[in-house]
């Protein structure tokens, strides 16, 4: 008989194995032999895969957004690199190390997403280096970003200051995002895993379209009333439908870092 013919690989195939051979966080030193002999010396498997694990990404043309080929614009010669934001708080010296890379490598402009991480864009491959570490020395990473990670963890962003607000979530934000983002046992995600931990009223951070969201709620029993966290997981079967499940009140002194979900 016949050899069989061997099974094509699809591309979400590839990617899975390339995730599987290696961890991109422990090769920095690749990154950096790239800025030394230039963009035409990145190969396929960083450009699509391993890049993206450092929250870095291929700088589109734009054509994408007005038509382009099946709404698909053309890779450009840069990158685009986003830094993880956790409840958009960081401290001022930090985001004068962001405003300085963006000044020197970005053209002056950074976004701010809408998970409240930042994106800086136009950024040459000689440059990722020195982003890369400027970051890390100011507190800061670039991991949890982008990729099939934990990706950083978002809440309201007038927390502490709304006047309705139950109690000030963005501890408990923070504490999640230390004990998860940027953790090796969590680089080899099926997709992406998002969260939100929130006191917002008006639920700002979209709780609804993360996989596992706090949301502030209160509770009374009898004469006591508790404040704490209402706990939502987004559930998928083979057909991908959403089921969000509802857990009890979680009162704010449980660490919810522990929860077994």
């Amino acid at each position: 008989m016949p050899d069989a013919e061997p099974v094509k690989e699809s591309k979400a195939q590839r990617i899975e194995r390339f995730k599987r051979e290696k961890l991109a966080w422990d090769h920095l030193d690749e990154i950096r032999a790239f800025a030394r002999t230039g963009r035409a010396s990145v190969p396929p498997e960083w450009l699509g895969t391993y890049f993206r694990s450092w929250g870095i990404y291929a700088q589109g043309d734009g054509v994408g957004v007005v038509g382009g080929a099946n709404g698909e614009g053309k890779s450009t010669e840069y990158f685009m690199v986003r830094i993880g934001i956790t409840n958009g708080i960081r401290r001022s010296d930090q985001f004068r190390t962001l405003a300085e890379l963006s000044e020197k490598h970005a053209q002056g402009l950074a976004d701010i997403t809408v998970r409240q991480s930042l994106q800086l864009h136009w950024v040459t491959i000689e440059a990722i280096p020195e982003i890369i570490e400027s970051l890390q020395r100011a507190g800061l990473t670039t991991t949890g970003a982008y990729g099939d990670v934990v990706r950083a963890v978002t809440g309201c962003p007038v927390v502490g200051l709304a006047h309705d607000e139950l109690f000030h979530a963005s501890p408990w934000a923070l504490a999640v995002d230390r004990a998860l983002g940027g953790h090796r046992a969590f680089y080899n995600l099926p997709r992406k895993f998002k969260m939100t931990v929130t006191d917002c009223r008006t639920w700002c951070s979209y709780p609804e379209i993360n996989d596992v969201a706090f949301t502030a709620a209160r509770r009374v029993r009898g004469c006591n009333v508790e404040h704490g966290f209402a706990v939502r997981v987004v559930a998928y079967d083979l057909e991908h439908w959403r089921e969000r499940i509802q857990a009890g009140l979680l009162t704010p002194r449980t660490d919810i870092r522990d929860l077994p979900i």
